[in-house]
């Protein structure tokens, strides 16, 4: 079973990375992210009486909230703190690609 799951995690990495398209230098991130995706969606067996939970709601006994889900490799703008730009004419935000979901937020 953990072969399996090795195996389906390496797979969702690399069709992550590929569809980016991302730098495999990322595979980290994308490694963590899919296996945050993976606690998010429903899994198990049709006939079992658990196949439509998912192993955040096992966890925690409360609803997976997926409203902030963005598909990976997608234009993000990242905002900057105030103290980040180097004037105040500066830009407030970056352009980069989300490549994660590390600490709430996105990666760049």
């Amino acid at each position: 079973m953990a072969e399996h799951l090795n195996r389906t995690m390496k797979e969702r990495v690399r069709s992550m990375l590929a569809a980016g398209p991302l730098p495999a230098k990322l595979w980290p991130a994308a490694l963590t992210t899919a296996a945050y995706l993976h606690n998010m969606v429903p899994c198990g067996h049709p006939r079992s009486i658990r196949h439509k939970q998912t192993p955040y709601e096992l966890f925690t006994t409360t609803v997976s909230n997926v409203s902030h889900l963005r598909a990976y490799g997608c234009p993000v703008y990242v905002r900057l703190e105030p103290h980040e730009r180097s004037s105040s004419t500066a830009p407030v935000a970056i352009r980069g690609k989300m490549a994660g979901y590390e600490s709430g937020g996105y990666l760049v």
